[in-house]
């Protein structure tokens, strides 16, 4: 049996929404880079989660959205899924998203 409030205790620097089955996570910082950075490590601690509880990670439904004020418009780079999983699984980045949660 898997508990998805298991998660939230793994992250260090977000903060994870759970909603059935749905999970948005949210993370701020200084710098594009930064966020990209931290990003990128909460991703690997994400990953290792779902592989103990024996979850598929679907790069394909995930998506990334920035928050920015008119000085931070710059753009992420390709988000990747880490190391372990396949290469070519990017996270797409959007300028709206519709959550049902």
């Amino acid at each position: 049996m898997c508990y998805m409030n298991d998660l939230p205790p793994t992250l260090r620097k977000s903060v994870a929404f759970l909603d059935a089955d749905d999970t948005a996570i949210f993370m701020n910082g200084k710098s594009v880079s930064d966020i990209s950075d931290d990003f990128s490590a909460e991703m690997c601690l994400i990953e290792r989660w779902f592989i103990a509880n024996k979850l598929p990670v679907n790069a394909s439904k995930m998506k990334c959205m920035l928050f920015s004020g008119k000085l931070f418009r710059e753009k992420l780079q390709p988000l990747r899924i880490p190391q372990n999983s396949n290469d070519n699984n990017h996270i797409e980045q959007v300028n709206t998203y519709k959550y049902l949660g």
